[in-house]
């Protein structure tokens, strides 16, 4: 991830996280949680995007913010440089940070930032 991308990712963060308890600290801290057990890419924007649709679910309690974070997630991505299959990667971890009902984290990188994000 460049600099240039993980920027823009951030500000994309600052319009979506503005509630108290998953605002942009709490991502931060998920993310520095990531960085230490890994560094890849997937995980790291996955960790900028995981709770992007919360104000949405606060505001319908019907929207799972896992679910909808995962939807916006591909129309965001689509727009750098990420191909068909890092976003589906990406969105399979933001889906299933939650792991409420059938969906578990399968990937390492799923498990990864489940984990973290309970770490929180």
């Amino acid at each position: 991830m460049t600099k240039e991308v993980f920027t823009q990712l951030n500000n994309i963060l600052i319009e979506y996280c503005s509630e108290s308890i998953h605002d942009m600290l709490h991502v931060y801290r998920v993310l520095s949680f990531v960085l230490d057990i890994a560094q890849n890419e997937k995980e790291i924007t996955a960790t900028l995007l995981h709770d992007i649709a919360r104000e949405e679910e606060r505001l319908d309690p019907s929207v799972c913010h896992a679910k909808r974070g995962a939807e916006l997630s591909e129309k965001i991505l689509s727009e750098f440089s990420y191909t068909s299959v890092q976003i589906s990667h990406v969105q399979e971890c933001i889906r299933t940070h939650r792991f409420r009902g059938m969906e578990r984290p399968e990937s390492i990188e799923a498990k990864i930032l489940f984990d973290a994000d309970k770490l929180d």
